[in-house]
């Protein structure tokens, strides 16, 4: 994830606006070593996901309404595979995880997404605020790789995580690093038995 110094995650509604080249580096070395990414159906289509540059990298978009562009680049890719809900209705020719009843199980959802994770992989998840917070208040998070930009935006903008609920887990600072004026941080789920 992205964010400014004040915690918002977009500019003019994208991401693109606070990322900057080393950003986008570290992005696709997470995708490509991670073999699958996990993302809501609503950032793909704000950021316009289009085909994976690795031919060995599967998107996994979570939606469930299952209304999605099934002729862009992404879906036309035969990289991605839809998590939804075994009540929704999906073209017959599009991958698919089904979880839950009539709402994305998410819990359930993971465990089968494991079988399209590579043996050294992980899963890479790129948001949005909703999904991150769902998968927040489930403990479903072991890492976070967070890249601060120097920009101060305001406003209303989306924070990584928005919800009413308040869950809080903590992480320890593996690394930071810098890049100019970005600092590019890792942060690992600290154990209870760790706290």
């Amino acid at each position: 994830m992205v964010a400014s110094l004040d915690g918002s995650i977009s500019l003019d509604g994208l991401s693109g606006g606070l990322s900057n080249t080393a950003d986008r580096k570290v992005l696709s070395t997470l995708r490509v070593a991670s073999g699958c990414v996990l993302v809501a159906a609503g950032t793909v289509q704000s950021e316009g996901y289009g085909t994976p540059i690795s031919p060995d990298l599967t998107i996994a978009v979570v939606t469930n309404s299952g209304s999605l562009d099934w002729e862009s680049p992404l879906f036309r890719s035969g990289q991605a595979v839809v998590i939804t809900h075994r009540s929704a209705t999906l073209p017959d020719e599009i991958r698919s995880i089904r979880a839950g009843e009539t709402s994305v199980d998410l819990i359930d959802a993971i465990d089968q997404l494991q079988t399209l994770v590579p043996n050294d992989g992980f899963v890479q998840l790129e948001g949005g605020p909703t999904l991150n917070a769902s998968l927040h208040q489930l403990d479903l998070i072991d890492a976070i790789n967070l890249t601060v930009s120097p920009q101060l935006i305001g406003g209303a903008g989306q924070r990584m995580i928005e919800s009413t609920d308040e869950h809080a887990y903590r992480f320890r600072l593996q690394h930071a690093v810098t890049d100019g004026d970005c600092l590019f941080t890792r942060w690992l789920r600290r154990s209870e038995a760790a706290s």
